[in-house]
């Protein structure tokens, strides 16, 4: 299993951090995030790619 900072999970979605937390705040679909330690919170690989194939499958 593979995890992913806020920034890996930006680059991957090809957006800026502020829409990042835009979608995490408005999307109830969007994975939560796992804090690993106070200051370190990350994403799973494939709950992010699960998310963007969902869309990809509605957007059709």
């Amino acid at each position: 299993m593979k995890f992913l900072k806020k920034n890996d999970v930006c680059k991957k979605l090809g957006i800026s951090r502020a829409s990042l937390y835009r979608i995490i705040n408005r999307d109830p679909t969007f994975p939560s995030p796992h804090k690993i330690s106070i200051s370190i919170s990350v994403f799973c690989e494939h709950e992010i790619n699960k998310w963007v194939e969902s869309r990809n499958e509605r957007a059709l």
